[in-house]
């Protein structure tokens, strides 16, 4: 997933886009599982190190984490 953010990023309409990445149903996943090991499976883990890019775990169906991405991307959107 990280070469697909980084082509993204180097589209000139995208260059200071933010990025939300919803990693979803974590109410589904074994105990123990923590987000380092999902970033590393989904190659998200230099991600982190771009501001422009947030990586939340949710789960819709719990109601867990929604708001916090969403309000991290209305916070990190620049005015056109």
């Amino acid at each position: 997933m990280l070469k697909e953010l980084k082509k993204a990023f180097a589209e000139p309409e995208l260059s200071h886009a933010s990025f939300l990445v919803f990693l979803n149903k974590v109410d589904k996943l074994e105990k123990g599982v923590s987000k380092d090991i999902l970033l590393e499976k989904y190659d998200l883990k230099d991600c982190m190190k771009d501001p422009r890019i947030f990586v939340e775990l949710c789960s819709v169906k719990e109601k867990f984490k929604i708001t916090d991405g969403l309000s991290w991307l209305s916070k990190s959107m620049v005015a056109l």
